[in-house]
C-alpha cells in the first residue's frame, strides 16, 4: 500500500482470478472497518494481468 494526496494505492497479487476477487473483498472490508466513520469507502479497482 502507498498513500498519495487523495488516494491509497493497494497492489494485490494472486495466482488465480477468483483468489484476486476474494483478496479485494478482504482489503475493502478491512479498510471500511478501520475508517468506520467514513464507510463505506469508494474504491476503483484496476485489474492488470501479466502473462
Amino acid at each position: 500500500m502507498r498513500a498519495q494526496d487523495a488516494q491509497l494505492i493497494c497492489e494485490i497479487n494472486a495466482s488465480e482470478p477468483a483468489q484476486l476477487e476474494g483478496l479485494k473483498n478482504v482489503a475493502q472490508s478491512h479498510l471500511d472497518r478501520f475508517a468506520f466513520r467514513e464507510a463505506p469507502l469508494s474504491s476503483n479497482w484496476n485489474d492488470k494481468t501479466t502473462s
